[in-house]
């Protein structure tokens, strides 16, 4: 099979969703705190229990009802690989590429679905139809920033009782529709998390999986050993401590994201077309074959663009936003 490949961006990183910002330094002396009473010469506590709890407050869960991993990526591994094996994943396209690459990584195989005509209800129908070992979607979506509501997720966990359902909550800090809450009514559901996007914790790679306590229990004894390592552990529970100031962050974040959505909507923009985003990205669609990656690569950025003419922006500071609508602006006029 062909490996994933990491995308090495040249210039400005407007390409993978990370915060524009460092962490702030109140926290980072908090961390490094933290990191001198680590034991380095023992291997990190494999249940994770400081962690665990302490996601656990911040999701409004239990901490049975908590798993962790080396960013929520290996958990999705781990999940798809246990409920598919070789069998068949259902997934949304576009959407994230990880999950294709760890379904054919055990052999199995990947069903999709263009949710742009029927949406979450044509989804269910295919779901039904097929009968996958397993489904996953993000929400909000990842790359267009399509959020679905409670309601349609709900409806798809009824619709299928005995399906897995995995909903990949990585941005969903920037939105409001999380379906956390239900782990306990839908014994189907797992919601991963991570610290990687709103938190802005990239570096640590921690992520999380919520569902009900016999499900985080199996997940549990089957994942590998000691992924998270003793530094990420005490960086995440750190992290976690300090809601009220990472939330002033996020808000700034949805400001800066909707305030460049409504600039560019204002544009009346032909060549190019944008959609409404639930995360804390831009995504639109080079209608007439403008080279988007090259106008910002040429301007000392690099963007996330996809061979059907799509791109993925993420957003940013005020001035840099500001250059991300005069790039776009260059691309639409130019012949």
């Amino acid at each position: 099979m062909k490996g994933y490949e990491v995308e090495r961006a040249a210039g400005m990183p407007l390409n993978a969703n990370e915060d524009w910002r460092n962490l702030p330094e109140t926290l980072v002396r908090k961390i490094a705190a933290a990191v001198t009473e680590v034991a380095f010469n023992r291997y990190p506590d494999n249940d994770a229990t400081d962690l665990r709890a302490a996601y656990a407050v911040y999701l409004g869960v239990q901490p049975t009802e908590v798993a962790v991993g080396n960013g929520s990526d290996e958990l999705l591994g781990l999940m798809i690989g246990l409920f598919c094996g070789r069998g068949t994943l259902m997934t949304m396209t576009p959407d994230f590429s990880m999950y294709d690459y760890y379904v054919r990584f055990h052999g199995g195989t990947v069903e999709k679905y263009d949710p742009t005509t029927e949406g979450m209800a044509g989804f269910i129908r295919r779901i039904r139809k097929t009968r996958p070992q397993a489904a996953v979607f993000s929400n909000p979506n990842n790359p267009t920033g399509h959020l679905y509501t409670r309601d349609e997720v709900q409806a798809l966990l009824q619709a299928v009782p005995d399906i897995p359902i995995i909903v990949d909550e990585a941005y969903m800090e920037f939105s409001d529709e999380s379906v956390v809450d239900c782990i306990n009514r839908y014994p189907n559901l797992y919601v991963t998390r991570t610290l990687s996007k709103a938190m802005g914790a990239a570096a640590i790679r921690v992520g999380a999986v919520a569902s009900g306590a016999e499900n985080i229990s199996y997940l549990n004894r089957l994942r590998v050993p000691y992924t998270v390592n003793r530094m990420s552990q005490a960086a995440g529970v750190a992290i976690l401590s300090e809601q009220a100031l990472l939330q002033e962050r996020i808000t700034e974040t949805i400001a800066a994201r909707d305030a460049l959505r409504e600039r560019l909507a204002g544009a009346n923009f032909r060549r190019l077309a944008f959609t409404p985003s639930g995360g804390n990205f831009i995504y639109g669609r080079a209608l007439a074959g403008q080279d988007v990656a090259a106008a910002f690569q040429a301007a000392g950025y690099a963007v996330r663009v996809f061979p059907d003419g799509g791109f993925r922006i993420t957003v940013a500071d005020a001035e840099t936003n500001e250059r991300i609508f005069e790039i776009l602006q260059m691309v639409e006029e130019a012949v």
